[in-house]
Order: structure tokens, then C-alpha cells, then sequence
């Protein structure tokens, strides 16, 4: 049954059986293939992201998978787009954080307002949506919160240092929040992925090839992490172990490299 969620609030969503979930950013190519792998008959789901056109294409393909389908179009860039959610969580079981960009770095370093821009989507908008989600979570004491981030954020590097710094706040934000919602009985889940292949990251030389992975694959252990104990996930694994490495680096040497 496929509702377009304008003709009603979340909070109203009928809701006998099976789990709600909310997915923002539900376009990106990551999102499309956790739904795949994740929804399943009983599941009721609502896609969110910015292309009215292609979240109807995406709610029609899910409609014979799934109980109910709704879908909202909203721009993750407008100011207080958080607001388009206060309240109407009363329905929703887990969320999921996909959306976001990877900018491109040289046009940040040159101007103040490409680097604003990314940082606003990237981190911004999550912080304010997450404060909405965490509150109602919080109040009724349940709930998976999901969040994408990226092993850029565990440190910064000269080709990407915007997009990480912006992944590095998101991902300290929910280990605030995850100590915060503990005790309430609220999952906050953080997944790091490294590089895969993905519209966002079409173009780019895929080398080393041995470390970039298949869409699937990273869904995998999106799945895996949402239904399993673990709160921080490297996607694939081995990531932990190279940024454990990177880490390790002292400054003085880090500085010169060009990792």
C-alpha cells in the first residue's frame, strides 16, 4: 500500500504489526541496497531524500515487499528541516542517516561557502535531525538510531579534510549520544564505511583496488550492525585495523606523507 507520506503524518501511520523504519536519504546508492537486504513483508517503511520522482519509483518497487511504503521529499540543506519530524516518531522503531556529499576539496579550500555547504550537510543537518529523533526516542524509550559516517573522520588528511572534519563531528555527536541514550534503552549505532563504489564516488580512481569494496558488501554489514550488539562498525572490518595504523602516525611524520 503506498501512501505518499504528504497526506499524512508519520505519527499517524497505522501500524498494527511488523517494525517502522525511517530512512534518510533513502536515494543514495548505500540506502537503496541496505532496503533491499533489510525490508521484508512486515516491515512498514518510509523513504526520505530530495527527488520527488525518484522516491516514488523507489516506493513502487518496495510496495510488493513490504506492509505500508510512504515516502517525503525534503532538502537535508534547508534550515530547520528537523522540524518536519518533531513529534511524528510516535510510529517509527529505527532510523537510518545515509545522506550526505562528498565535496570536492579543492573548491573548499577556495571558498568559504563550498566548505559551509558541505559541512551544513554533512554535519549541520544530521545534528539537528539526530536532537529531534534522540528526544522522542528518548521520551518513549525505545528505538535504533542508525548513522553513516566515514573512517575519513578518524583523521584528517589533505584530500579530504573538510569531509572528514564534517564525519569526525558526526560521528563524536553520537558517541555523546549513544552515552546519553543508554540508559533509556536507545540504540545509537555508528557505522564507518570505507571506499566503495557509489554514485558518490563515480569518477574516482579505484586504486588500490583491493580496498575498495562492492555496495553489497558494505550493506551487509549495515544490516549485520543493525541487527547485531556492536555500536561502532568498520565496513568492511579491515578498516579498523588500517586507521588503527593511520592513527598511529605521530603528527611530525603524518604532516609530510601524502596518505
Amino acid at each position: 500500500m503506498l501512501i505518499p507520506v504528504f497526506l499524512l503524518t508519520i505519527g499517524d501511520a497505522l501500524v498494527a504489526d511488523g517494525k517502522h523504519i525511517l530512512v534518510l536519504g533513502s536515494q543514495s546508492t548505500l540506502a537503496r541496497e541496505f532496503v533491499d537486504q533489510y525490508i521484508d513483508e512486515f516491515s512498514h517503511i518510509t523513504l526520505v531524500a530530495r527527488n520527488a520522482e525518484k522516491l516514488q519509483v523507489q516506493a513502487a518497487d518496495l510496495e510488493s515487499r513490504s506492509k505500508t511504503v510512504h515516502t517525503k521529499c525534503i532538502d537535508f540543506n534547508e534550515i530547520g528541516i528537523h522540524q518536519e519530524f518533531d513529534g511524528a516518531l510516535d510510529d517509527i522503531d529505527e532510523v537510518y542517516f545515509f545522506y550526505g556529499s562528498l565535496p570536492d576539496q579543492q573548491a573548499c579550500e577556495q571558498s568559504v561557502e563550498s566548505a559551509l555547504e558541505a559541512i551544513n550537510l554533512n554535519f549541520v543537518s544530521s545534528v539537528a535531525m539526530l536532537t529531534s529523533i534522540a528526544n522522542q526516542f528518548e521520551q518513549k524509550r525505545a528505538g535504533l538510531i542508525l548513522v553513516v559516517t566515514s573512517v575519513a573522520g578518524d583523521r584528517g588528511r589533505k584530500a579530504n579534510y573538510v569531509y572528514g572534519a564534517s564525519k569526525a563531528g558526526l560521528t563524536a555527536y553520537c558517541q555523546g549520544l549513544r552515552n546519553r541514550l543508554a540508559s533509556a534503552g536507545v540504540r545509537v549505532v555508528t557505522v564507518k564505511p570505507g571506499m566503495f563504489k557509489s554514485a558518490m564516488t563515480e569518477g574516482m580512481p579505484k586504486t588500490p583496488a583491493i580496498l575498495w569494496s562492492d555496495t553489497d558488501r558494505i550493506a551487509k554489514v549495515v544490516v549485520e550492525a543493525a541487527t547485531g550488539s556492536k555500536e561502532v562498525v568498520y565496513a568492511p572490518g579491515y578498516w579498523r585495523i588500517i586507521m588503527w595504523v593511520i592513527k598511529s602516525i605521530p603528527e611530525r611524520i603524518f604532516k609530510n606523507t601524502s596518505i
